[in-house]
């Protein structure tokens, strides 16, 4: 038995710990590219299965209006011959009236569903001269198609406009018998062909709907006129039950099959046929109960695509999308990825079971070989390092080892020693001279940064302005008369607009330095901070000089305020200088003043060049300007400006900033209370 703390031990474990991460990395490689080869295999298939079902789907789809218009042809030939006494009389000759006031057929349809018609006159129906020419024409246009269409098509049959009739056959359904007084004006075959709700006269494919305690089924309805007026519906029923039955088929193979509305309504669900029929079609991919779908259809509800795939992580569904012809319904494949890994994990088992019992025997046999040839030397020369360290003159090793052990064990302690004493010195001078020289770095990094911007500064910004002045003086002085007046005012208005510029920002630079030094004294005094507001902003429209619009909406009502003149100036100031000078001609800069507590809120909001969002993070350093700025003038100590003295009065500052959108700054200033109120 090893010990727990031995290096062969210690080894295993790390070497065991190291084979097992190994091997669930490599059992989870194999896991994943079996489970990709086994995704793309039944994602292909789910592709392949839906393609084939909807290919056999649509086709039996593709009858029902053809057949329709057959009906509608065959439909009015009857009309047109049915107009005679003794045509019109005949219409009761398959019919009774029966003792709960409707007509239905003579001999029920069930008995023989193949010959005979499904006949049914709601109760208390009139049946005048019109109607009878309905019923004749619908009962010769049905017997004229049953024998053909029985075994086939198997549903035909027509509806007088509102529903009060039903004249046809249907062998799926032979025996279904209506009550006296059945509701028609919810009936979804009634509903969809008036001209109210089907302006266009197109055929109607309706939702899902529950007929007697069996069966549910989807309608196929056309509305039939004739010189405007609509006479009947012509109609053939699909069950829903024959939809879906070759879909449960693939249900072993873990597939999941729906049909459904672009609105959600379920037309069809393998698994859901009885909760269709129990809801009467008013069943959605939301209320189904079915974790799944309610999941995937928010995901693939806007899909307007013929054919669509995809997953979706939020359900966990591979799914492929048809949308039908003819009712637009989407035919929807699925299949979970759950059972994707279950298939793949089938394969990547056996990794496992044939990898631990090799990965167990494997380490045995090691820390065999390990304990003899390794712990055991080892073990021996630990041993007589501990007996020099503990100062005992005798050293016991391996008679066939005992020189060369004794003097390794004399080396170990004397570099040991020697080391130590090294490392911990010149650790701790390292340690030292790093504090010096981080701190010089830091000094060095912000005197280097400080000359570079001042140079950049004096050397643009301050010249640009300065060959102004000096090209136009040397103008004036060479050709003073030679220029008329306007040319020479035009040279001292540039002298004289370049003189301001450097005079504004030698102020600057002047201003920040009596922030920085303390020399900007706080002397909160009462002023009529409406006023105030108003005048810089009227200087600002007179500094721009037309070329932009400075609107100012500023509460009517604003008390007395405790605050500093002239610190208010330099924040306002520099901020309307900053939104006239990075403004497009002809915008407008709106200037917002109102009351919020104890504090006046400023807000300036131009729509001019913006701040690039990668410069937004250092406008507050010094001689630190935008990248987009251009040649506008400036020396990017407005806004340092703006900041000190906004925190010199306890204020705060904000700015949203989007490039090319323009900027808002705004700035909270505490000047109220109570006492500036009542005054």
């Amino acid at each position: 038995m090893l010990p727990l703390r031995s290096l062969t031990t210690r080894t295993l474990v790390k070497l065991g710990s190291g084979v097992g991460l190994l091997l669930v990395v490599m059992t989870a490689i194999s896991h994943f590219l079996v489970f990709r080869e086994v995704e793309q295999r039944e994602v292909q298939h789910l592709g392949h299965f839906l393609r084939e079902r909807v290919e056999r789907l649509e086709k039996e789809l593709a009858q029902v209006p053809g057949n329709l218009h057959l009906m509608r042809e065959a439909f009015l030939r009857a009309w047109d011959d049915a107009d005679t006494p003794d045509e019109l009389e005949s219409w009761s000759d398959d019919m009774v009236l029966y003792p709960d006031g409707a007509w239905r057929a003579r001999h029920p349809a069930k008995e023989a569903p193949y010959d005979r018609l499904v006949l049914w006159i709601k109760k208390g129906v009139v049946v005048d001269d019109k109607l009878k020419r309905k019923l004749v024409a619908l009962g010769a246009m049905c017997r004229k198609f049953q024998p053909g269409w029985a075994h086939g098509f198997r549903s035909c049959y027509g509806n007088n406009f509102d529903g009060s009739t039903i004249t046809g056959f249907d062998a799926e359904m032979a025996g279904f018998d209506l009550p006296a007084d059945f509701e028609t004006t919810k009936d979804p075959t009634v509903v969809g062909c008036i001209k109210e709700n089907n302006p266009e006269r197109q055929i109607v494919w309706t939702s899902a709907h529950s007929v007697g305690p069996e069966y549910c089924m989807v309608s196929v309805v056309m509305p039939v006129d004739i010189d405007g007026e609509h006479l009947v519906n012509l109609g053939h029923d699909l069950l829903v039950n024959n939809l879906v039955t070759e879909t449960e088929r693939a249900a072993d193979l873990g597939m999941k099959h729906v049909i459904f509305r672009d609105d959600g309504l379920l037309i069809a669900n393998p698994k859901q046929t009885k909760e269709i029929h129990a809801a009467n079609g008013k069943l959605t991919m939301l209320t189904s109960g079915d974790v799944g779908w309610a999941t995937l259809f928010p995901a693939i509800k806007d899909r307007k695509e013929a054919d669509f795939t995809g997953y979706d992580a939020a359900s966990g569904l591979y799914y492929a999308g048809h949308r039908l012809k003819g009712p637009n319904w989407i035919y929807l494949a699925a299949i979970p990825r759950a059972i994707l890994h279950a298939q793949a994990f089938t394969t990547t088992r056996w990794v496992l079971w044939t990898a631990i019992p090799a990965f167990v025997l494997g380490l045995m046999m090691l820390g065999q070989i390990m304990s003899r040839n390794i712990a055991k030397p080892i073990d021996q020369l630990v041993s007589a390092t501990r007996a020099l360290a503990s100062g005992g003159s005798r050293v016991h090793l391996p008679k066939d080892r005992e020189d060369e052990l004794g003097i390794l064990a004399q080396a170990f302690d004397q570099m040991v020693h020697q080391v130590t004493d090294e490392k911990a010195n010149l650790e701790r001078r390292v340690a030292e001279r790093t504090v010096e020289l981080e701190a010089a770095l830091a000094q060095q990094t912000e005197l280097t940064r400080m000359k570079s911007d001042f140079v950049s500064l004096v050397s643009h910004e301050f010249r640009t302005p300065l060959g102004v002045i000096m090209s136009s003086s040397d103008v004036l002085r060479r050709y003073q008369d030679r220029l008329s007046a306007e040319q020479r005012g035009e040279q001292i208005g540039m002298i004289v607009e370049n003189t301001r510029n450097l005079a504004g920002m030698v102020d600057e630079v002047l201003m920040l330095g009596r922030v920085e030094d303390g020399r900007v004294a706080f002397s909160p005094r009462h002023h009529d901070i409406g006023s105030l507001i108003t005048k810089l902003v009227q200087e600002a429209n007179a500094a721009a000089q037309a070329r932009v619009h400075v609107a100012l909406e500023c509460e009517s009502d604003l008390p007395l305020a405790l605050t500093d003149e002239g610190v208010v100036r330099h924040i306002l100031a520099n901020l309307l200088s900053n939104a006239v000078k990075y403004s497009s001609d002809h915008s407008e800069i709106t200037v917002r003043a109102y009351r919020e507590g104890e504090a006046l809120v400023l807000l300036i909001q131009d729509r001019g060049i913006g701040i690039p969002s990668a410069d937004q993070a250092r406008l507050f350093t010094s001689f630190s300007r935008a990248s987009n700025v251009g040649d506008r003038p400036g020396t990017g100590l407005g806004l340092v400006v703006v900041q000190r003295c906004v925190a010199l009065h306890g204020g705060t500052l904000a700015m949203n900033s989007e490039e090319g959108q323009g900027t808002t700054v705004t700035v909270r200033l505490p000047m109220f209370s109570d006492s500036t109120s009542r005054s």
